[in-house]
């Protein structure tokens, strides 16, 4: 391929506006006649609706504040006892047994019920008195980090 044989795109000029009637871009230059939107420096934002109240401040407010922090799944000391002793537990190891429906939301511990069984449990959180319940069975607790995936956002929950 050579130098004369490039094609080069086609330059668009741009329209000169307000050059005479002959022009067909003249007098007015495309702007309509008087009002806002034909002065200099005329610039207005999409919402504008001419000094009227904007469709969103017509509309009801939803009440009330949603958070956007992922809920965690809660795991109770006393459902681990389903678990043998001395039993290393993951997320999936929760999952399987039903206690915890999916790993897209992080998991945590937190007291109620005794535990008999010393257990090696992982999750993503745990309360000081879940952790001490934990220890008093000769368990372990390992804290492991969440890393949240993309998702889809959860619907809002309505205002009663």
């Amino acid at each position: 391929m050579r130098l004369h044989e490039l094609k080069v795109a086609a330059k668009i000029e741009r329209r000169r506006v307000g050059r005479g009637i002959a022009a067909g871009r003249g007098k007015t230059a495309g702007r309509g006649t008087k009002g806002q939107g034909s002065r200099s420096g005329a610039s207005l934002r999409p919402t504008f609706e001419g000094g009227q109240n904007p469709l969103i401040q017509r509309l009801p407010k939803q009440r009330g504040f949603t958070s956007r922090r992922l809920s965690s799944q809660l795991i109770k000391t006393g459902q681990l006892n389903r678990f043998g002793a001395n039993q290393t537990i993951k997320l999936t190891d929760l999952q399987a047994a039903g206690l915890i429906r999916g790993l897209d939301r992080p998991v945590r511990l937190v007291k109620a019920g005794e535990l008999t069984k010393a257990i090696k449990l992982e999750v993503h959180g745990a309360s000081r008195t879940a952790a001490q319940v934990v220890a008093a069975a000769k368990g372990q607790l390992k804290i492991i980090n969440f890393k949240s995936s993309p998702r889809v956002r959860q619907p809002k929950m309505q205002a009663k």
